[in-house]
């Protein structure tokens, strides 16, 4: 797991910090979409579900960045009183690792992969409430310079690239 990863927990840490201190911080966005928080912040979460619950346990997967990181993203979203959700509320479509099986990734069965997402459904619906807070839509998750997310899991080298 990138060692930059575990650079990013301070960084959350004091931005939820900084958000308690100063509600008022909420109320400017980036109008564009490499800048934007929320659309970020809600991939750096999904990132870390695949790597969680996507790969094998031998896949090398550093668990305990994972869980600083995913207890700050916590931190941050705790922070918005106003984030409260119902069972009604959508949920962001839930990814699909067939294509980094198709890539050659060690990943776990699908559908295992399937019923762990949906065991944070929760936390994804919160997170998409966040999004629309923070201006945006579920899409510009999907989507970002490097293409639609299937595109970058059908070929992972543009990450690279």
């Amino acid at each position: 797991m990138p060692q930059h990863f575990n650079n990013l927990v301070p960084l959350l840490n004091s931005l939820a910090q900084q958000q308690l201190a100063y509600p008022i911080l909420y109320t400017f966005h980036s109008p564009h979409r490499e800048t934007a928080f929320g659309p970020s912040l809600a991939i750096l979460d999904e990132a870390l579900h695949y790597f969680e619950f996507g790969f094998k346990p031998d896949s090398g997967i550093d668990k305990v960045t994972i869980y600083a990181l995913r207890r700050s993203i916590t931190m941050i979203l705790s922070s918005r009183d106003i984030l409260t959700q119902d069972e009604n509320d959508p949920v962001p479509p839930l990814p699909d690792l067939k294509p980094l099986e198709s890539a050659g990734f060690n990943v776990i069965n699908c559908e295992l992969f399937r019923n762990h997402m949906e065991m944070l459904n929760p936390r994804r619906r919160q997170l998409m409430l966040f999004i629309k807070l923070t201006g945006w839509d579920w899409q510009e998750v999907l989507e970002s310079k490097l293409g639609s997310y299937s595109d970058v899991l059908k070929n992972p080298q543009k990450i690279h690239g």
